[in-house]
């Protein structure tokens, strides 16, 4: 029997986009499994408010209580053909979930980002492999091994770069010390023992560089014995958390002003969301409703654009007359749409009768009489690129890295500074500080980019006209 499931992924981010991570690897652990017991394993992706798309399903018979399982995000496509494992929308939208197959309360879940290009190609590719440091801020390097039980947070302020000792006693009363590796007039000085008579956070001070480090303790997991660690403190770094949000902000920020959508997006109207009980509940985006304008040459077929493209696939289009419907469009019988333009036509074919698609007498009157009727159109559609276009994902990788870069170079030294003076012993040295390499290629993206001074994007224009054509409106 089953009495607890833990669960883990092994990255916070994936791409489905080439072959460096597309693969999320599941591992786990079923407590009290002893054999032939099953555990479900579900992906799901969080889209319009809250509701969960659910992708795949798999149920594994754990091996000493243990399970693994790998999902390829490049073959993860829904009942339509088209691809699910979209680029999140927000941090860690997308949910493993492993559960007991006899009782689904007993599970646990654990969360991921899907994003157009992954945090290490990133760093790598983009910002190539420069540090990004941020100078005014320690870490500490690496944890605790033979300390069990201590858990070290961010130096502060004042702290020394390089080896420290953290030194933990067991007897008389259990304390943990933080030795700076430098020397104070040649001689080693010693932290100060704190006493740690139960679990929580405590302050260890730093004698040599007057700093502080902050230590979480688990009383219960303290060794028996006395044990130390040598521990490196190094200048903190941009976390992988915050270039996965930048990567998500900055990809909904480009589609919004390219007006295009990167990938398929099921759309619908709030008409329909409200009104239409044969919805699905995979809905991403509350589109706006079309205005019906009557035609000034009857002998046309009736047509409209839809706002969004590329426009994919049809499932109802539906007239009203504020929230009374007027019309019902068969999208099998009636429908021909262009996809590139989203162009769409109501062409009758399989002898379908044309006027049968009207509700009530009444609407000839309005339909005819009326020179427009707002909001009309309402549907439910799937539209965008079925694959985020390589330009464009170059463009975001080259626009993130601006930011990275400018992040790094203005925190790689002390804010403020534009030298610095270094005097021992009667020689000093003076150093001016530039941002260097890191200025050097945010020059080459914004010269790629076409960055004009008044911070416009010539790129942006020419990838917009490119893929959704020249924006205009008729009156």
């Amino acid at each position: 029997m089953i009495t607890g499931i833990t669960v883990s992924v092994d990255r916070t981010s994936y791409s489905r986009y080439g072959d460096d991570f597309p693969i999320v690897t599941i591992t786990g652990k079923a407590a009290g499994a002893v054999g032939g017991e099953q555990v479900v394993i579900t992906l799901s992706r969080t889209v319009l408010s809250g509701q969960y798309q659910l992708f795949i399903t798999t149920v594994i018979v754990p091996a000493g209580g243990a399970f693994t399982d790998t999902i390829d995000l490049r073959t993860v496509k829904d009942t339509n053909g088209f691809s699910s494992a979209s680029i999140s929308k927000e941090f860690n939208d997308y949910t493993v979930t492993a559960s007991d197959a006899t009782d689904p309360l007993t599970f646990a879940t654990t969360n991921f980002s899907v994003l157009p290009f992954t945090v290490d190609q990133v760093k790598a590719r983009w910002c190539a492999g420069l540090p990004l440091i941020t100078y005014e801020k320690l870490q500490a390097v690496n944890q605790p091994v033979q300390v069990t039980g201590v858990t070290l947070g961010q130096p502060s302020f004042g702290s020394i770069v390089g080896p420290y000792q953290l030194q933990f006693s067991a007897s008389p009363t259990p304390s943990i010390s933080w030795t700076s590796g430098a020397l104070l007039g040649g001689l080693a000085m010693p932290g100060t023992q704190v006493p740690i008579p139960a679990s929580g956070t405590y302050i260890l001070p730093d004698v040599i560089g007057r700093g502080a480090i902050p230590a979480t303790v688990n009383f219960a997991q303290l060794p028996t014995t006395a044990a130390s660690d040598t521990i490196y403190v190094g200048f903190g770094t941009i976390t992988d958390e915050a270039i996965i949000r930048e990567i998500i902000s900055m990809t909904a920020q480009i589609q919004e002003f390219m007006n295009i959508l990167f990938e398929p997006t099921y759309i619908t109207t709030q008409n329909m969301l409200e009104l239409e009980p044969l919805i699905p509940t995979v809905v991403e985006k509350i589109g706006m409703a079309i205005n019906f304008y009557k035609p000034d040459n009857w002998l046309k077929w009736l047509e409209f654009k839809c706002p969004y493209m590329p426009l994919l696939k049809f499932f109802q289009l539906s007239g009203y007359f504020n929230k009374t419907k007027a019309i019902d469009i068969d999208e099998e019988h009636l429908i021909s749409f262009d996809e590139r333009s989203a162009e769409v036509q109501f062409v009758p074919s399989n002898l379908a009768v044309v006027n049968s698609f009207f509700i009530g007498p009444g609407v000839y009157i309005m339909f005819f009489n009326q020179i427009y009727v707002p909001q009309f159109w309402n549907y439910y559609v799937v539209c965008g690129y079925r694959n985020l276009p390589a330009a464009i994902a170059d463009y975001i990788a080259k626009r993130v890295a601006i930011d990275l870069l400018n992040i790094a170079g203005q925190a790689r030294y002390p804010a403020g500074m534009a030298g610095q003076s270094t005097s021992r012993d009667g020689i000093s040295e003076s150093t001016s500080i530039l941002a260097g390499v890191y200025k050097t290629y945010i020059d080459q993206y914004e010269q790629d980019l076409g960055r004009t001074p008044d911070g416009q994007d010539q790129m942006m224009k020419s990838l917009r006209n490119r893929f959704r054509g020249l924006a205009f409106t008729t009156l």
